[in-house]
């Protein structure tokens, strides 16, 4: 393969305009600390953020402790994962050794920790917690059932975290018989898919981060580059904006494929570069997918490009409080299918959206189908995408908040129909 000079070829956005310069192999760097251009350019923006205020913490454990009492329900029961990050702070990887947390309506919080971890749990938690440890040859679950006992609740319903794994679900009934364990989706959820002001601010300053990590690798592409490389270059230019984060970078054919091959490839002339990636800021996540051309977008590339981007224009104007979510993806994809690629999911093979927050992917879900109607605060994606099969693929994410009149986009979107580095 013929090497490409230094801007012999463009990185063209699907709108037809030029980006950033390629780079020769001559000029190739040997590790991604010694790129040059954008990607040394790049400096923190997390270093002074505030953490969550206690005030936060108070003000979500009193709507939890509202619906259970609303609903007779006497505690809500997490283990290790998002939730409890959520009511209390921690942030905490699941294993086999139980960590979780009981919430009794009573407002009493238990938290039921490994012997050995008891230090770092109370490091980071941020509510007041009755902490009680339990060693490797004692049965964790007696520590839950003496934590509901002292908050008044022997018999009756109690509300599980929804992704509470089996055997820990089966536990809490081996030692709880009289207990109703439900699942306890409803309480989170209404608890966590309406975004307070704190949360949006962090993931503002998320998808920012991203959208500025896409930029600076975008602009310094090589013919023969390969996906892994890139990939590498995007959690470098997160880390050295402050965060951690990454990307699923896809070349060519491979693009055709919403979520990628097992295949790698090398970059070519006239390849669809997709990266779709994000990044958390105090846990709370960005996800973006940008769509470029390398070396310039043919007149198919070009149509399919501005289609992709006036679908995810036209659920961005549509968005707001009372729509449906199941009505919002059958916005965008009216624009795809009426632009040639349809009928229903035949080129726009998966839903129009997800609910983000905490976790990459939670409620709300932007499908077909879906009665939920959008109430200010809600976090989600907008990412209509068009694929074929063999080919390529083009995809548009954004994050969108909504507001009381409409949605507001987090970070800049692109300014034209593909990618802009301003």
């Amino acid at each position: 393969m013929t090497a490409v000079r230094r801007r012999d070829f463009l990185i063209a956005a699907l709108s037809g305009s030029a980006l950033a310069s390629c780079r020769t192999r001559e000029t190739l760097p040997s590790s991604i600390d010694q790129a040059v251009g954008p990607l040394n350019k790049l400096a923190g923006l997390t270093h002074d953020l505030d953490p969550i205020p206690e005030a936060e913490f108070g003000r979500r454990i009193d709507l939890l402790l509202g619906l259970l009492r609303e609903d007779g329900v006497g505690a809500f029961f997490a283990e290790a994962g998002s939730s409890l990050e959520y009511f209390t702070g921690i942030r905490w990887g699941r294993s086999e050794r139980l960590f979780g947390g009981v919430l009794g309506r009573d407002a009493r919080t238990t938290l039921i920790v490994p012997a050995f971890e008891e230090e770092r749990a109370c490091q980071q938690v941020r509510i007041e917690a009755d902490v009680r440890t339990w060693r490797e040859y004692e049965d964790p679950y007696r520590l839950v059932r003496q934590a509901l006992e002292d908050a008044g609740v022997r018999s009756g319903p109690v509300a599980v975290e929804t992704t509470t794994r089996v055997f820990v679900l089966s536990g809490l009934r081996a030692a709880c018989p009289e207990i109703d364990f439900r699942d306890g989706r409803p309480y989170s959820e209404r608890c966590r898919i309406r975004k307070s002001p704190v949360e949006i601010e962090y993931m503002r300053l998320a998808n920012q981060i991203t959208k500025r990590a896409f930029a600076a690798t975008l602009s310094d592409l090589w013919e023969g580059v390969e996906e892994g490389q890139v990939a590498g270059t995007v959690s470098a230019a997160h880390s050295r904006l402050g965060a951690h984060g990454g990307s699923l970078v896809l070349f060519g054919p491979n693009s055709a494929l919403p979520h990628g091959s097992a295949r790698g490839r090398q970059l070519r002339v006239g390849d669809v570069v997709l990266l779709d990636g994000g990044c958390n800021v105090m846990g709370y996540r960005s996800d973006v997918t940008r769509s470029v051309i390398f070396g310039g977008a043919s007149a198919l590339q070009q149509s399919v490009g501005d289609l992709v981007y006036s679908a995810q224009s036209a659920a961005i104007e549509a968005a707001r409080p009372g729509v449906t979510c199941g009505e919002l993806d059958a916005v965008a994809r009216r624009v795809i299918e009426e632009g040639g690629y349809g009928p229903g999911y035949e080129y726009f093979t998966h839903r129009l959206g997800h609910g983000i927050g905490l976790d990459g992917h939670e409620p709300p879900y932007i499908v077909e189908g879906n009665p939920m109607k959008l109430e200010s605060g809600m976090t989600f994606s907008i990412e209509p995408g068009i694929y074929l099969d063999g080919q390529w693929g083009i995809r548009h994410e954004d994050i969108v908040v909504v507001t009381e009149d409409g949605a507001e986009v987090l970070g800049k979107r692109a300014a034209t129909q593909g990618f802009s580095v301003t």
